[in-house]
């Protein structure tokens, strides 16, 4: 079984609309961080994943990829309810679908592996929980399983274009090395090109960063020369 989307479920600073990017709820939604490194919900918090980030879209998986079963995993401790449900469109209008119910009374903290059924109309799966108790979540993500020989390792390259941002670059860098680049599981399959049109930039000796002066042909000449160089990197 392979992890492909973690699920953000942890406080969101700021404005609600960008926490409803992430998961929405009920008014006593109120997630919190806790020493043990899950975060905790409330008794009778309500919340679900059917939004921008939170979602799988299956329907794409099954099409780009040989991904064609999903698991919702969840490593929890507390009593809830769960639901899995999907969205999906017929006639132009937004249908839901329901592929289960199912509660639970945990006194530790343990990990659950629910299936999605293997064949449904559903575009867009997810799921949502009611704490029944205060609920602690420690990790959460979707999953799928893949034919022996066919999962792939994935290398993702980003390209950033720029023209005289060094101070907005340099805080950017600073940032992925203290997360991304210092991930054992991510940082050998990631790179960053950066297409520096204004050529004021300096090198980084960084194995995962690649600083290249460019002439001042505009964002869409320096991201073009990004994705040429992706393909001969």
């Amino acid at each position: 079984m392979y992890k492909i989307q973690d699920i953000y479920l942890k406080p969101v600073i700021g404005d609600e609309s960008i926490q409803e990017m992430f998961y929405r709820g009920n008014e006593i939604l109120d997630f919190t961080f806790i020493d043990d490194g899950s975060t905790r919900i409330k008794k009778n918090s309500f919340f679900e994943t059917f939004t921008y980030y939170g979602a799988l879209s299956a329907e794409k998986w099954k099409k780009y990829t040989y991904a064609n079963r999903f698991f919702l995993v969840l490593t929890v401790k507390g009593s809830f309810e769960l639901t899995l449900f999907g969205h999906y469109i017929e006639k132009k209008a937004i249908k839901k679908e329901y592929f289960g119910k199912f509660r639970y009374d945990l006194k530790e903290k343990t990990e659950i592996v629910l299936p999605y059924p293997a064949s449904y109309k559903s575009q867009v799966i997810a799921f949502s929980i009611t704490a029944k108790s205060a609920l602690n979540i420690y990790q959460s993500y979707y999953a799928t399983d893949v034919e022996d020989g066919k999962a792939k390792v994935p290398y993702i390259y980003m390209v950033t274009t720029t023209f005289k941002k060094e101070t907005y670059i340099r805080k950017n860098i600073l940032s992925l090395k203290e997360t991304l680049f210092n991930d054992e599981e991510f940082k050998n399959h990631f790179f960053w090109h950066i297409v520096d049109n204004g050529a004021t930039l300096e090198e980084f000796e960084d194995k995962n960063i690649d600083v290249v002066h460019n002439a001042n042909v505009g964002g869409a000449g320096g991201f073009a020369k990004g994705m040429i160089d992706s393909f001969n990197h």
